[in-house]
């Protein structure tokens, strides 16, 4: 068991990193839309284009990750394979939804229904494979107890066949 649960725990590492890596470090939820700035960080759209509202007029544009600095606005160049991978992640984990702060009301209920769901479709699966157990250890019992008749039948045969042979 003790293999098992190494191997779950590395797996859950891999996937925190993975996710941290996928993360947006101004949104800090898993990137949508990303695109790279010339210095090589990676941002959402609508994230590094809110930061590069802010800073314009200020005579310079600078990267919130490493403050690289550039007079222009700096061009925004989608980033395809992080967008694919990070859609991957969000849709092989949807159980692993980002865990900003909700914006709205509305957020927050739809992220406690998601939760919700989630909760339901967990106790489903947990229930067939409750049931599941419960049959085959139902049915090891069966196969049990035939074998331990079959095998007190022999003992006793064998007990009975000595005794009359030590008769003779």
């Amino acid at each position: 068991h003790s293999f098992t649960f190494t191997l779950y725990i590395a797996h859950t590492m891999a996937s925190a990193d993975l996710r941290d890596e996928l993360t947006c470090s101004i949104c800090l939820n898993i990137y949508t839309d990303p695109v790279t700035l010339p210095c090589g960080h990676s941002f959402c759209r609508t994230c590094i284009g809110d930061v590069l509202d802010t800073q314009e007029g200020s005579g310079a544009y600078k990267c919130p990750e490493c403050r690289a600095e550039s007079q222009e606005r700096p061009a925004l160049v989608k980033n395809r394979k992080l967008r694919n991978i990070a859609e991957n992640i969000q849709s092989t984990h949807p159980e692993q939804e980002e865990a900003g702060i909700p914006s709205s009301l509305e957020e927050a209920e739809k992220r406690v229904q998601n939760l919700e769901e989630l909760r339901r479709q967990v106790q489903g699966k947990a229930a067939g494979v409750t049931e599941r157990l419960t049959a085959l250890i139902r049915d090891i019992r069966k196969q049990l107890e035939a074998l331990e008749k079959r095998v007190l039948s022999e003992i006793s045969g064998r007990k009975s066949r000595s005794h009359s042979e030590s008769q003779i």
